[in-house]
């Protein structure tokens, strides 16, 4: 089974859950995910023989991208919440020093911790999910991939229709929702009528006006599926002011 405390879970989830899925799905290897380089603000501190991984918050000062190490035991789920990835300590290192130049390990799709704390702490009412939601299309690195949304002409947060073929839309679906326990009902009720997808879930929360979208404003995103987006980010990733 998984740790107990809530960040090493996710990492053991990330680090053997995820390719064992990805194995049983009939994958050879699991998709790395994506990473950018930045420089180390700080020591980190480790034990040779010992594999760590420690949450960094991302910062640029001038033109020089940082990683801030942000430390915490493993019960403490701040340490995610406010970070934008992770770095590795290896096997062989006691440690890694401030100045150094490090992978840091990010999210896929790719965002700043404080675009979390937007989706995070919107406002839920009579809707059973928020989905976050970009309203310039022109930056989209694949537009053509993107799941294009339609929102009410009146209530821009209340959302009408998803999907990759639409026409007439507005924003496009950056991949992060926040949901109540009844989303889980609706993806029941589709998969007992053989489809259970998140998708088809959200077509019935659309159909009774109950999926909202949160704009993310200026917040940087980017959905990374190929390795030209995986290049594209390295570019261009800035972040949160």
């Amino acid at each position: 089974g998984l740790p107990g405390n809530p960040v090493s879970a996710m990492i053991v989830f990330d680090l053997l859950v995820r390719p064992t899925l990805y194995h049983l799905s009939g994958c050879t290897e699991a998709p790395a995910p994506p990473s950018i380089t930045a420089r180390l603000s700080q020591d980190v501190a480790s034990t040779t023989g010992r594999e760590d991984y420690v949450p960094v918050r991302l910062k640029l000062e001038g033109d020089q991208r940082l990683a801030e190490p942000i430390f915490g035991k493993s019960n403490l789920i701040f340490t995610l919440i406010r970070a934008d990835g992770l770095i590795r300590v290896p096997l062989d290192r006691s440690g890694l020093y401030a100045g150094e130049d490090v992978p840091v390990s990010m999210s896929d799709p790719l965002y700043g911790h404080r675009l979390l704390k937007r989706i995070a702490s919107s406002g839920m009412l009579n809707l059973v999910a928020n989905v976050r939601l970009d309203f310039q299309p022109n930056r989209i690195f694949d537009l053509e991939d993107g799941i294009k949304i339609s929102v009410d002409p009146d209530h821009s947060s209340i959302i009408t229709g998803m999907s990759k073929d639409l026409q007439d839309y507005q924003a496009i679906d950056c991949g992060l929702f926040k949901c109540r326990y009844e989303f889980f009902d609706l993806l029941a009720e589709t998969a007992d009528a053989g489809e259970g997808s998140v998708a088809s879930a959200c077509n019935l929360a659309i159909s009774d006006r109950k999926l909202g979208g949160v704009d993310i404003g200026d917040y940087y995103w980017i959905d990374i599926d190929t390795p030209e987006a995986v290049r594209y980010a390295q570019g261009s990733y800035v972040p949160d002011p």
